[in-house]
């Protein structure tokens, strides 16, 4: 209970424009660096297991026999 006190006496209290600007900055860079990390890992996992999408691919309708080329892979990569 102590916690759940201290908690809501903090959030309770009205913010200060000086706490809104710095709070609003570290959640702005935050997103930032987490949205643009996130695709840069996508396509670097992509990369590395290009023979491994090649192959589970061969088993999904639609697509030969031989898998999906490496251009279409990059193509569903990006």
């Amino acid at each position: 209970m102590a916690l759940r006190d201290r908690v809501v006496q903090r959030t309770d209290k009205p913010m200060t424009w000086a706490r809104a600007i710095l709070l609003g900055t570290l959640i702005w860079i935050v997103a930032i660096l987490v949205l643009g990390q996130v695709p840069s890992l996508i396509i670097y996992k992509a990369d590395t297991y290009v023979a491994q999408i090649i192959e589970f691919s061969k088993g999904l309708p639609g697509v030969s026999g031989k898998g999906l080329a490496t251009l279409q892979i990059r193509i569903i990569r990006d």
